[in-house]
């Protein structure tokens, strides 16, 4: 792994020096943690998958905006994850920046279809972005890290459908285990120089992502806030090196009780 800062900023910009390929970047969680990475002195390859929209690009010029060091950069890469041309388009931009330190992958689509509701053609586009591409994904950034020294992944998930089924939702859910499955095995196969983790949030406190009646199960009552989410995210990049494999749940205790 490349190293960081050895600087009396290396505390407060732990990333400084990094490079952060993150996928999903303009979705309501995805904009959150590209700020993070920023703010936290990493430079940026921001990957979104469809035309920006005005509120979409505003949201990209603020992660710029919070860019803290003069040699850090942050390069925005519409690409469709599910091709490979999409995919070189990132990897190449991250690889003109000295290479991938650091890849979350965040995108993914969400279906709350019943199984017998699911056609084929909806289930294979479901599995291309949401398996498929951070598998595909994963593997360019474990060479570009290779050839650093090592580095991490971090896999998006979330509570309902990476750990607990869902009615309506065997698709999705059947994406979401595959990626918990993929996080553990990738980490027992990249073991020491590249970590692998996972980050499982459930409710989170965001625009229209807490439905009526969603939170009678959480036994914390209250969704996620967007700052505790951001900050186990946190703990997953910078924290101990000897944690590998591991799915971090901030779920309001939502797991505990299946």
């Amino acid at each position: 792994m490349s190293s960081a800062d050895s600087s009396p900023n290396a505390a407060r910009y732990p990333l400084a020096g990094r490079l952060a390929v993150l996928t999903g970047a303009t979705g309501a969680l995805g904009h959150h943690l590209a700020m993070s990475l920023v703010e936290d002195g990493a430079s940026l390859v921001a990957c979104h998958h469809r035309d920006l929209s005005q509120e979409a690009a505003r949201a990209l010029d603020e992660v710029r905006a919070r860019a803290v060091g003069a040699r850090q950069r942050v390069i925005v890469v519409q690409a469709d994850l599910c091709q490979a041309k999409g995919r070189s388009r990132v990897f190449d931009a991250a690889a003109r920046l000295g290479g991938c330190d650091l890849l979350v992958n965040s995108a993914s689509i969400l279906s709350r279809q019943r199984f017998e509701e699911t056609s084929a053609e909806e289930m294979a586009s479901l599995m291309a972005l949401n398996v498929t591409a951070p598998m595909a994904c994963s593997r360019v950034a474990v060479e570009q890290m290779r050839g650093k020294g090592g580095g991490d992944i971090v896999h998006v998930l979330d509570v309902g459908g990476g750990l607990i089924p869902w009615k309506k939702g065997a698709a999705y859910c059947a994406s979401r285990a595959a990626i918990a499955m993929l996080t553990r095995c990738l980490a027992l196969e990249l073991m020491p120089d590249i970590r692998v983790n996972a980050l499982a949030p459930g409710l989170i406190d965001l625009p229209d992502a807490v439905p009526p009646g969603a939170l009678d199960r959480v036994p914390m009552g209250r969704p996620a806030k967007v700052a505790e989410v951001i900050a186990a995210f946190r703990f997953l990049v910078a924290g101990p090196r000897s944690m590998s494999g591991e799915i971090l749940a901030v779920d309001g205790g939502r797991g505990a009780i299946g």
